[in-house]
């Protein structure tokens, strides 16, 4: 039992340092980037490596 609920914590740490770190720079870049070819791109790539973190 004590595994699955450290399991759980680890994976909501994991999920929620991923947010703040991607969110942030998702809205930054959409703001001064918007009018490049490769935003969308670039979005996928900041809340990939959000989602590693």
């Amino acid at each position: 039992m004590n595994d699955r609920v450290f399991d759980r914590r680890v994976i909501l740490s994991g999920a929620m340092s991923g947010l703040f770190f991607a969110l942030p720079a998702a809205i930054l870049q959409r703001t001064v980037f918007s009018e490049s070819a490769m935003a969308g791109v670039m979005v996928g790539i900041v809340f990939f490596s959000g989602a590693l973190a």
